[in-house]
């Protein structure tokens, strides 16, 4: 089963600690807040100097998706500096971890994902395709976002374009064709 996630459909809200702004992708369970959810999928904006929230028992990655400026994303993660850009676009921590932006200067766009430990764990990873490809899935919960360009999705005939997303449930691949070539994120979560 194939459920497409337009970008269309999102609605920005502000962070936790206000820092930022945030639109859901897609969080389970359905309804859950940032207290209670077991995974969450999210795409936020980052436009400052500041600290990130505190999720304790909780996973994260972030996935550079766009740069205003020439400027990298640059985080402290427990004071430890790291550059998220064109060659280093994601990065997975704790979120228990003391995490704050680094420079300012023009937004950044990122994709959030967020997995309760004790519940889930979850892989993100980048899919690079021009013309047809043809990717296997395992029995995980597969979320595919798309990042640049436009991708036709073969299985169901709907075509997405950039921060739209399809989640894909008991399917055991997913047929991709674009005329150009496109760039695509694909996270895998499965219990822990």
């Amino acid at each position: 089963m194939m459920t497409l996630l337009p970008v269309a459909a999102r609605v920005a809200k502000p962070w936790k600690n206000g820092g930022g702004s945030t639109s859901d992708i897609l969080v389970m369970p359905e309804n859950a807040g940032l207290d209670d959810f077991d995974w969450r999928l999210s795409i936020a904006t980052i436009g400052g100097i500041g600290p990130f929230s505190e999720f304790k028992g909780v996973d994260r990655s972030l996935s550079l998706l766009e740069n205003a400026g020439p400027e990298p994303l640059c985080l402290l993660v427990d004071e430890v500096r790291f550059q998220l850009d064109s060659q280093n676009p994601s990065l997975r921590f704790s979120g228990e971890a003391r995490v704050r932006t680094e420079a300012g200067g023009e937004p950044h766009v990122v994709l959030n994902v967020m997995s309760r430990r004790d519940c889930f764990t979850h892989l993100l990873s980048t899919v690079r395709i021009s013309g047809s490809q043809q990717i296997e899935l395992d029995d995980a919960i597969h979320i595919l976002l798309a990042q640049q360009g436009e991708c036709r999705i073969v299985n169901t005939g709907q075509t997405i374009r950039p921060y739209d997303a399809v989640l894909v449930q008991q399917e055991s691949s997913i047929h991709l064709e674009t005329g150009a070539e496109a760039s695509l994120l694909l996270i895998a979560i499965k219990p822990a």
